[in-house]
Parts: structure tokens; C-alpha cells; sequence
């Protein structure tokens, strides 16, 4: 959302706010300035991504899932996972007869309704460069997530 677009929302709110309040033009100025701040904070924190932390990244991967995107699911896998998938998808490929077969194939998204909905997570562990967390499904369910910190952000290694 641009600038303007924050001003806009801001000055309208505060409008509403100053009028109902009775306060003076310098009040009106100043809260102005932090909502505007407040609503760029927000904005920006939004936009870290899978970069901001592991249960961000398990969000994202979960939304990608769900929104049958797997070219964001091959993105948010870290490394060895990525490595592993290819190799296999080599191996397929040669047993297949020389047929051509990609990694991201591999990746079940979209193939069936989920079988565990997430509706919460929570960190366990987490160093600099890796993290455990647990995702809690509609049923009570738990599974354990192992995530890596890469250069782009926060991946999903599958066991």
C-alpha cells in the first residue's frame, strides 16, 4: 500500500477520532504522524515474508500448500529436501524408462484435500541458523517442523 494511501487512511480515521475528542491542531498533527508510522511498521512487517521468522515461514508454506501453489512449496523447502527430491526424481525419471521427471512433480499439493489443517503453531527450539517447530491441526494433532535459515529465509527440511 503506498504512502499516500496510508495518509489517506490516517487522515480519515483521525478526522473521525479528533472531532469526536475535541482536540486541538497539534494533537491532531502529532497523532497523525505516529498512526502514519504505526501503519508503515505494519506494513513493512508484512512483508518479511518466510524471512521474518520459522512460524512465518510455516505459514507461508501451509497458505502455498493450500492454494495448490507448488512452485511457492519448491521455494519455501530448504536444501537437502530440495537435493533429495531431485535425486529422486532423477532415480524415477531412469526406472520410468528415460522419462523426464522434475522435483517439484514430486510435491503432492493439490492432489487431495488436506489430511491435517493447521490452526496454530508454536516455537519450540531455535538457534541462529535453525528452528523446531510445532504445528497443532483441527483435531488436537501435532507434528514436529524442522526449518533451516538460508540467505532468502526460512525453508522446511522434510525428514
Amino acid at each position: 500500500m503506498g504512502r499516500e494511501r496510508w495518509v489517506t487512511i490516517a487522515d480519515s480515521f483521525f478526522d473521525r477520532l479528533i472531532v469526536s475528542c475535541g482536540a486541538g491542531t497539534r494533537l491532531n498533527y502529532a497523532l497523525r504522524v505516529r498512526v502514519i508510522l504505526v501503519g508503515l511498521a505494519c506494513a513493512l512487517a508484512g512483508c518479511g515474508g518466510s524471512r521474518r521468522s520459522p512460524e512465518a515461514a510455516v505459514r507461508a508454506l501451509v497458505d502455498a500448500a493450500r492454494d495448490e501453489d507448488s512452485a511457492e512449496v519448491w521455494r519455501l523447502l530448504g536444501a537437502r529436501t530440495r537435493a533429495r527430491l531431485t535425486e529422486d526424481a532423477r532415480r524415477g525419471g531412469e526406472q520410468a524408462g528415460r522419462r523426464v521427471l522434475l522435483a517439484p512433480d514430486l510435491l503432492a499439493v493439490g492432489w487431495s484435500a488436506p489430511g491435517f489443517v493447521v490452526l496454530e503453531t508454536r516455537e519450540l527450539a531455535r538457534t541462529r541458523d535453525s528452528a523446531v517447530i510445532e504445528a497443532i491441526g483441527r483435531g488436537g494433532e501435532r507434528e514436529r517442523l524442522d526449518l533451516v535459515l538460508e540467505a532468502d529465509g526460512w525453508k522446511m527440511e522434510l525428514p
